[in-house]
C-alpha cells in the first residue's frame, strides 16, 4: 500500500516539476542608453534617449540566435526629443547574436547591423555593420526626427545594446511538491520504526 502511495506521489511531483525541464527559452532584460559614457557612447544628439524592456529567446546557453528565435519581446524607447514608442516580436527585426556559455548574458553581433522597425519608428545601427567610418546607433520616431549616438567602433555600437538574463521565479508548485514529499517521507519513516 505504501509503495503505491509513494509511486503516485512521485508521479505527481514529476508532473508538477515537468515545466522546469521543458523550459527551452531564456528571458533577457534589454537596456540601451544614449547617454555619453554609458555603454561606450562617445557623442549623442539626445543624452536622455533610453531603451528598456525584455526579449525572450528560444536558444540555449552558448548558442547563436537571430530574429527568428525571438518568442516574445517588448522594448520601449523614450527621450526628451522623441515621442515614446515600443517594438515587439511582431515588428521587423534584424539581428544575430550569441548567448554566453553561462546563459547570464547575450551579445548582438555588429553584422548584420542590428535593427528594429515598428511602422515608421526605428532603433538600431544607422548603417550596415554599424557603419564603416561612423559607428552610430539611430533612434527615429514616427514624426521623422533622427537622433544619432556615436561609438568608437561597430563592435561597441552593437555591444551598447545589453541583454542580461532575467531572474527566474520559483514555480508555485515547487514548494508544495517538496512539502508533500517531506511529509510522506516522515510518515513512511514513522511507520517503519
Amino acid at each position: 500500500m505504501l509503495t503505491r502511495v509513494l509511486a503516485s506521489l512521485a508521479l505527481a511531483a514529476g508532473l508538477a516539476l515537468s515545466p522546469l525541464a521543458a523550459q527551452a527559452t531564456i528571458v533577457f532584460d534589454f537596456y540601451w542608453s544614449g547617454e555619453v559614457g554609458v555603454n561606450g557612447a562617445t557623442a549623442s544628439d539626445d543624452q536622455s534617449l533610453l531603451g528598456t524592456g525584455y526579449m525572450e529567446i528560444d536558444a540555449a546557453a552558448g548558442e547563436t540566435f537571430d530574429q527568428t528565435d525571438v518568442v516574445d519581446m517588448l522594448i520601449s524607447f523614450s527621450g526628451l526629443s522623441i515621442s515614446s514608442f515600443s517594438i515587439t516580436e511582431a515588428d521587423t527585426l534584424v539581428f544575430e547574436g550569441v548567448i554566453a556559455g553561462s546563459g547570464a548574458t547575450a551579445s548582438l553581433f555588429d553584422f548584420p547591423a542590428p535593427s528594429m522597425i515598428s511602422g515608421t519608428n526605428f532603433f538600431g545601427c544607422a548603417a550596415s555593420g554599424c557603419g564603416s567610418t561612423t559607428f552610430q546607433v539611430l533612434v527615429s520616431n514616427a514624426i521623422g526626427d533622427d537622433y544619432f549616438v556615436d561609438y568608437a567602433s561597430s563592435t561597441a555600437a552593437a555591444a551598447s545594446m545589453t541583454l542580461t538574463a532575467a531572474p527566474v521565479p520559483v514555480p508555485a508548485t515547487l514548494p508544495l511538491a517538496a512539502a508533500g514529499l517531506a511529509a510522506l517521507a516522515f510518515v513512511a519513516r514513522r511507520r517503519a520504526a
